[in-house]
């Protein structure tokens, strides 16, 4: 990294199941610009992958929303079961879409908004772009399900399983976990997500319009004392529990009124319940969707607000310094201290909650006391001061972790046992599909040297090959028996870093063995007629070094193969960085090469690239590809595969020359 580029500020993508005129109606949009923390990111990139058009909203110079919808196939337009049935494709051609935006604007962290859906986008565009991820979690969305079905959580063609599916794969994967309050850390570690990676990061938002005096009351005074509720009328916010205790209140006093704000999916059915309820018609009034600055004015009017279930709107409604009666379920307890600032009641304690709200309304001087202790509370944990301070310092934290082991440095330690000290004949050999895939190489290798041949005569009779990075001696077998076959003779020299390595290696007696490092080999210019280096150069830091090494130690005009892992891409990247993360810490592998990328760097070496070859077809889950390669018509289906889309193939195998001087 640069130093300029160290100094600049860092770039998020925020993915959300939310589209801009929702939020415009909602009066929420404003919002959208408190996620760049006050100044510690320089842009802020909002993607809404579940809209109805394609469009971009630019909300400042630092602030851009970008939707993607099913716009750009024009049939989905008013047939649902067509849009499920092009979801699939949605979501390749949005990730993509979003893998090259965080490309192009330089984004350095990606954050889903919820654990499924959004939270799928954002692991996906991050294993593609390289980028790492973030989930910040909203809801318990067990809980929400429990009370409103579909309504209420993600579902996935309706089923809530497949829907928890999605979220624990994501959970497990994500680089960090951002519950909102602490009592969601619990939901997270139950789907998944691993403790050393959860960071609590209360909400936060600009809460002025709350602690000062608003005029725009959104009813007219009537003399009645106010009780309210302001929030989504859907099922999972107990509004006919809310209704019972107002009609509780009602047979009992005619001083207060409840006032309901907000609109949903139940507020037809509950405007006709309170329509033929006569106590209920009395004493409850509607408003529908009002501006925030109106329901903040509701809330300072209010003697008590009623939040059986809430989340930013009880911040809102304490720091608007109203007394809560909230139901002691999720993290209410976190601002609803009992006897403090309101009082919390059991879940569908209808009574209950009655009781509470009359004592309010018979005490107007302890309600005023609970709002301010409550407005007091909810400013000092959930300003938005207090709370980008808490999630800067998480981010600075997380990016100064992400900085100081890039991909490019991470330790290559011979010592691993799960990877440098299994038996590589055992693992290669012993099985049916990479039997075939060794096989296969050393084809590509045979005909190498015999199209070499062709252009060449050797500088000596017996021709000098070095296997570079030799490991257990698979390919020095292989080698042998090219030779062999071509009527040659050659003197094999090998060299290995491991020890153990080169102990299993010696066993076969074809070469003579050294231990020592590709970046500085032990061996004098111009010696060798042909150099192989397979499947190593992927695992080695100083990739140009070695590769120099390598072009030094082979005479003008003579053959180098270097064979790599294509996981440069798209199915290496599904699996390295989705399906089967777990490889990049067992291979240790420190770069991805595509064609391209291995041509160029080789020519950078001093190598005159003549071909680069594929092998196979690159499955995007190991096991997968053990269970195609078992047998023949699989092994079969794979090269098809290779051929078809030689851009996924397993494997590279490029062979050049060492220019003459």
């Amino acid at each position: 990294m640069t130093t300029s580029a160290a100094a600049a500020r860092p770039r998020l993508m925020v993915i959300a199941p939310a589209d801009y005129d929702s939020s415009v109606r909602k009066g929420v949009s404003e919002l959208l610009q408190d996620f760049d923390e006050q100044g510690f990111f320089e842009a802020v990139h909002f993607a809404f992958p579940f809209t109805h058009h394609t469009r971009q909203h630019h909300l400042s110079d630092c602030h851009v929303v970008h939707e993607y919808g099913l716009d750009w196939f024009a049939p989905t337009r008013n047939r649902r079961w067509l849009r499920r049935l092009m979801a699939p494709l949605h979501l390749l051609r949005t990730s993509l879409a979003l893998r090259d935006l965080a490309r192009k604007e330089e984004i350095n962290i990606i954050r889903s908004t919820d654990p499924c859906f959004s939270g799928l986008f954002a692991l996906i565009v991050a294993r593609l772009s390289g980028k790492p991820f973030c989930v910040s979690l909203h809801a318990d969305y067990d809980k929400r399900y429990e009370l409103d079905g579909a309504a209420g959580a993600p579902t996935l063609m309706g089923s809530r399983r497949l829907a928890l599916l999605i979220e624990r794969f994501v959970l497990a994967r994500a680089d960090r976990v951002l519950p909102i309050r602490e009592s969601l850390s619990a939901y997270a570690l139950r789907h998944g997500a691993k403790p050393e990676r959860i960071r609590v990061i209360p909400h936060g938002a600009d809460l002025s319009l709350f602690t000062t005096s608003q005029q725009e009351l959104p009813v007219p005074r009537d003399g009645r004392a106010i009780v309210s509720f302001a929030g989504r009328l859907s099922k999972e916010n107990y509004l006919d529990d809310i209704l019972a205790a107002a009609a509780i209140l009602g047979v009992a006093r005619q001083d207060f009124r409840l006032v309901i704000a907000g609109g949903g999916a139940e507020e037809a059915r509950l405007r006709k319940k309170v329509a033929t309820d006569p106590v209920l018609r009395r004493c409850v009034e509607f408003t529908g969707f009002i501006s925030r600055a109106a329901v903040a004015a509701l809330r300072q009017e209010s003697v008590a607000s009623i939040c059986t279930m809430a989340g930013f709107s009880l911040i809102e409604a304490c720091a608007a310094g109203s007394a809560i009666v909230a139901y002691d379920v999720e993290w209410h307890s976190e601002l609803v201290r009992d006897g403090e600032t309101g009082f919390l009641v059991p879940e569908h304690d209808t009574a209950a909650l009655a009781r509470r709200i009359g004592q309010l309304l018979d005490d107007p001087a302890q309600a005023r006391t609970f709002g301010v202790a409550a407005r007091d509370l909810a400013v000092a944990r959930h300003s938005l001061a207090a709370a980008s301070a808490n999630k800067r310092r998480h981010y600075a934290e997380w990016l100064a972790e992400a900085g100081s082991r890039p991909a490019a440095s991470r330790e290559h330690d011979p010592n691993r046992a799960e990877w440098y000290s299994d038996d590589q004949f055992h693992i290669q050999c012993d099985h049916a599909a990479t039997r075939a895939v060794v096989e296969g190489r050393w084809r590509l290798f045979a005909q190498a040297l015999r199209d070499w041949r062709g252009r060449n005569k050797p500088s000596q009779d017996r021709l000098r090959i070095l296997d570079a990075g030799c490991g257990d001696g698979i390919n020095l077998q292989g080698l042998q028996q090219i030779v062999l076959q071509q009527g040659l003779t050659a003197n094999f020299l090998a060299i290995d870093y491991n020890p153990k390595r080169i102990e299993r290696a010696g066993k076969l007696g074809i070469a003579s063995l050294t231990i020592g490092s590709l970046t500085a080999l032990p061996y004098p210019d111009s010696h060798f007629d042909m150099v192989l280096c397979n499947h190593v150069i992927e695992h080695i830091p100083e990739k140009a070094a070695a590769l120099a090494e390598l072009c030094r130690v082979l005479r003008p005009g003579g053959l180098i193969v270097v064979g790599v892992p294509n996981e440069g891409c798209l199915f290496a990247r599904l699996r390295n960085n989705v399906l089967q993360r777990s490889i990049l810490r067992t291979t240790d592998h420190v770069h991805f090469f595509t064609a391209t990328s291995l041509d160029s760097a080789l020519t950078a070496s001093g190598v005159k690239v003549r071909l680069v070859a594929r092998e196979g077809f690159f499955m995007p889950h190991m096991a997968l590809g053990r269970l195609f390669g078992r047998i023949a018509i699989g092994r079969m289906a794979m090269e098809a595969m290779g051929r078809l889309l030689p851009s996924q193939s397993a494997g590279l195998i490029a062979i050049g020359e060492r220019p003459p001087h």
